[in-house]
């Protein structure tokens, strides 16, 4: 039998995708290779991300069974990518670990000097509009303007909330997810109002309303992306 490495990989320029794919070897450096390889491409400017790892006999085998199970979740039929969060796809592999076909492969994202360099500035980007920087403390609890029966809470201070079935997704992926009404899914802005879920820019195409004196809208044209 075979035995290779199915690995989980992510980038943060889609964090709604992570990829799993397959890679010869059994080790963490084989795993490292890998990731460099998906990195190093001229139109691939922010370095991918190893994030779990198991070896496992018929990896080629267990991987098209992966895939066929996820095919609703495919981003592109030709592509290794899924609409799955980093931790359902730990979860998912996490699996054959512990049925007992497969062990865990140790990770080192060994990043070169301008890898670490990208990472850093895609993250003061991500920093520069989230519940942190705007003083929105974790826990606190979210309503849909345009979906008030809606409510979620915030996860952490940067920008994922809990969802009302437990998992953590970004507020961009809980629009999409219930079909709230958003034109333009290009950026999020929020400001400070002494008026409690009264909308800055009326009407927004899509807001969110917080039980606190704040207002999230992303009005048609906002530059960043959230």
């Amino acid at each position: 039998m075979t035995r290779g490495i199915i690995y989980v990989m992510w980038n943060e320029l889609f964090p709604e995708l992570v990829k799993i794919g397959i890679t010869k070897g059994n080790s963490s450096t084989d795993v490292e290779k890998r990731r460099r390889e998906l990195s190093c491409g001229e139109n691939m400017p922010q370095p991918f991300e190893a994030k779990f790892a198991i070896c496992v006999n018929n990896y080629e085998k267990i991987e098209r069974i992966i895939h066929k199970g996820l095919t609703k979740l495919r981003h592109n039929p030709h592509r290794e990518f899924f609409k799955l969060s980093v931790d359902e796809a730990i979860n998912l592999l996490s699996g054959y670990i512990i049925s007992g076909s497969a062990v865990e492969v140790p990770i080192k994202n060994s990043f070169k000097s301008d890898e670490k360099a990208a990472i850093k500035n895609m993250q003061k980007q991500r920093d520069s509009i989230s519940f942190r920087s705007l003083n929105i403390p974790v826990g606190t609890t979210l309503t849909f303007a345009n979906a008030k029966h809606l409510t979620v809470k915030t996860a952490n201070d940067g920008r994922r909330i809990i969802l009302p079935n437990g998992k953590t997704a970004t507020l961009s992926i809980a629009a999409k997810r219930f079909h709230i009404p958003w034109q333009n899914p290009v950026g999020i802005v929020a400001r400070k109002t002494t008026h409690q879920h009264r909308s800055i820019i009326k009407p927004p195409n899509w807001a969110v309303c917080f039980k606190r004196p704040y207002t999230m809208y992303n009005p048609h044209k906002t530059a960043s992306r959230y």
